[in-house]
């Protein structure tokens, strides 16, 4: 993946929730610089049906500089999002603006491998 959009969707793709009371848990593995300028900040952070996840929050997290670098880095950004009825669900993966802050150049992914995980899991039962 090489991606320099600096906001908006990275990635979608579809799963199937066969289940109403489980989660989603969500993993994305992989390379991002942001936000590459002084007192900026980049955001990344998944949506499910094109919303954040509300139950119990959402799943981001945010990248801010104070000096400009270029630094790309390995992250990891993952969580568990309730609530989702069953059947046909789009995951999104998107950049964008930090709250309070001017938005950075990102850059999403960067010769690396990315791996994005999907996992319908049911809490009570611990699997």
């Amino acid at each position: 993946m090489n991606d320099d959009r600096d906001s908006g969707n990275i990635k979608t793709v579809g799963f199937n929730k066969r289940y109403d009371h489980t989660a989603l848990k969500v993993s994305w593995i992989g390379n991002f610089r942001g936000p590459f300028g002084a007192g900026k900040c980049n955001r990344w952070y998944f949506t499910f049906k094109g919303k954040e996840c509300a139950n119990p929050f959402p799943i981001d997290t945010q990248m801010f500089q104070i000096v400009k670098n270029n630094v790309h880095a390995s992250h990891t950004v993952r969580g568990f999002c309730y609530g989702i009825p069953k059947g046909s669900v789009s995951i999104g993966f998107n950049v964008g603006k930090c709250p309070s802050y001017p938005l950075g150049n990102a850059y999403t992914g960067w010769r690396t491998t990315t791996t994005l995980i999907i996992t319908e899991v049911d809490i009570a039962k611990g699997n």
